[in-house]
């Protein structure tokens, strides 16, 4: 839920690190506010501001599934949240710049997806991934770490990787993102993240990707 939380299997590493304890199987550190929380505040943003801010929460999994492509299962699964909320409200950018001044008066922030805003904590993915590979460097000495992502929200995580790089959304463009040294991959969503995890594994960060004989289709993608 875009950073908010880093969830691993209990004996995973070795040592003791600060974390919560969620069942038998799991352990979680959190690093924003929960689902409950970041609802209130957009409900009381709601009010202040006159904008008719629209979450998952404010509709059923078949209006999910509607408007994501999702399939049913999929858009179930997709409101089961804990942290982070998805606004699929269309927002100007006059009303995502009131929205995203009240979220961070309550110490929260808007953040923009592929296609739809988010409210959740004032972490990040970068946040996450930061947090991550200090436990990995701790059980492993130094690592490498690689970063894929779509959109606007998966830049914090693009800069915060040794090796960074961009996907095609489903219009068949890359996101536009100001940092320097992200490769462009082509193909969509999970086509382009397996050709490039699968080029990497193979030989490296030193090559690059082969362009893709065949350009993936846009409906290869759901949500």
């Amino acid at each position: 839920e875009d950073g908010s939380a880093i969830y691993i299997e209990h004996g995973y590493f070795a040592f003791d690190f600060p974390h919560e304890r969620v069942n038998d199987t799991l352990g979680v550190i959190k690093l924003g506010p929960g689902y409950d929380t970041v609802r209130r505040a957009l409900a009381e943003v709601r009010a202040e501001t006159g904008i008719p801010l629209q979450g998952y929460g404010d509709i059923d999994a078949d209006t999910v599934a509607s408007i994501t492509g999702l399939s049913p299962a999929a858009a179930r699964l997709a409101r089961q949240r804990e942290f982070h909320e998805t606004i699929v409200s269309r927002l100007t950018n006059r009303e995502a710049a009131y929205v995203a001044a009240a979220l961070a008066s309550r110490g929260l922030r808007l953040t923009r997806g592929g296609r739809f805003f988010g409210a959740g904590g004032p972490g990040d993915k970068g946040t996450a991934v930061a947090a991550l590979a200090k436990l990995f460097q701790r059980k492993l000495g130094p690592v490498e770490l690689v970063g894929l992502g779509d959109s606007h929200n998966d830049v914090a995580m693009l800069t915060a990787v040794d090796v960074a790089a961009l996907v095609q959304k489903s219009d068949g463009t890359w996101e536009r993102v100001p940092t320097r040294g992200i490769r462009r991959v082509q193909g969509v969503g999970p086509a382009g993240w397996n050709d490039f995890v699968t080029h990497y594994l193979t030989h490296g960060a030193g090559q690059s990707v082969p362009r893709r004989r065949v350009r993936a289709r846009a409906d290869n993608v759901r949500g």
